[in-house]
């Protein structure tokens, strides 16, 4: 961890209302200042322009992101009605200049109606739609972005297809060697 990157404390505040339960809970952690930063201003965006398969934002403030609940659920056995949410969530992001670049199963849910959605924005960023090789705020150089220039990946939109192809093919793998381990064990 670099010594000289500011944290802060963020906060959820999540709410879930379904028929088991009408319940608020919140919990917080440090988050380096420029991710929070990042996530705060796509939650604001996410707010004001929601879509299906992307968490409903419902207020955002300085320190704190409040949000719809979702489950996860790793074990359950993914179709490919799963991953094509994705597609329409990136379609969404990109009418409103973000490129997600985070697509994995563990930044995503269900809603009580069994809806996939995405969540977590930390590791996104904002581009110019009218020009996507212009970053209003660039994402943070965490692995999925660096691989991206890395492998000389320019523009957003080209960026973020290059992470979810990344992503997919490492949740085949991933999803490939846990039912080979199922099949091991009957």
């Amino acid at each position: 961890m670099n010594s000289n990157q500011n944290f802060i404390k963020r906060k959820y505040i999540i709410h879930r209302q379904d028929f088991l339960s009408d319940e608020t809970y919140q919990y917080s952690y440090d988050e380096n200042e420029r991710a929070w930063n990042i996530e705060r201003n796509i939650a604001l965006i996410i707010m004001n322009h929601p879509h299906e398969n992307i968490v409903k934002i419902y207020n955002v403030g300085d320190d704190f992101i409040e949000m719809e609940y979702l489950q996860r659920d790793f074990n359950r056995t993914f179709e490919n009605k799963d991953f094509k949410f994705f597609t329409e969530a990136m379609k969404h992001f990109h009418k409103h200049g973000i490129c997600y670049i985070d697509w994995k199963i563990d930044n995503m849910g269900y809603d009580n109606n069994n809806v996939p959605k995405i969540f977590d924005f930390n590791a996104s960023g904002i581009f110019d739609i009218n020009n996507q090789n212009i970053w209003i705020i660039e994402p943070v150089k965490w692995f999925s972005y660096s691989k991206a220039l890395h492998n000389n990946i320019i523009g957003a939109i080209n960026i973020d297809f290059f992470c979810l192809k990344n992503s997919i093919e490492d949740m085949v793998k991933m999803l490939t060697f846990f039912a080979l381990q199922k099949m091991e064990t009957s």
